[in-house]
């Protein structure tokens, strides 16, 4: 399960103005009104205003590179982006989308464990499989679970659009 991080907006998703190279820009994963997974970005400096920071499922931070860069880098920094959207999701504590978030930290784990980013640490106990994140030695809590075939296609397909 191999994603590419799309290319970064040309505007602010708050304010409207036009990102320039250099500028730092959040990238938010979040529920809609309506339930339909959607992607902001929005400029460093107008973070504060994003307007459902409840529904948001995690955040990962880019900085503005020269379209052609942007592609490069992009490629090769597309486990790091992973691994930080995951860290940002187990940080969160949103109770509007808890159960979606499980599902997708349940997906970035196995792909971050497939990379070597994370270790899982012994058998899952009771529905949850710890992890060990390697470089910062943090353990993470995962719900370990069988989850819905369609669920997985679904998150896989949401997560391609959006994000990868």
């Amino acid at each position: 399960m191999d994603w590419q991080i799309k290319p970064l907006a040309k505007e602010c998703a708050v304010s409207g103005e036009a990102f320039e190279i250099g500028d730092e820009v959040f990238c938010f994963l979040y529920r809609d009104e309506e339930g339909q997974l959607q992607r902001a970005d929005v400029s460093a400096a107008k973070v504060d205003d994003f307007p459902r920071p409840e529904a948001v499922l995690g955040k990962w931070g880019r900085e503005v590179k020269p379209r052609g860069e942007e592609e490069k880098e992009a490629r090769a920094h597309a486990l790091a982006t992973s691994e930080e959207l995951f860290l940002s999701m187990c940080e969160s504590d949103s109770a509007e989308v808890a159960e979606d978030r499980e599902l997708f930290k349940q997906v970035l784990a196995l792909l971050l464990e497939r990379k070597r980013i994370l270790r899982s640490r012994g058998r899952p106990e009771n529905g949850v499989q710890t992890y060990l994140h390697v470089r910062s030695k943090q353990e993470y809590q995962v719900q370990s679970s069988d989850p819905d075939p369609m669920a997985l296609v679904r998150i896989q397909e949401e997560l391609n659009a959006l994000v990868f």
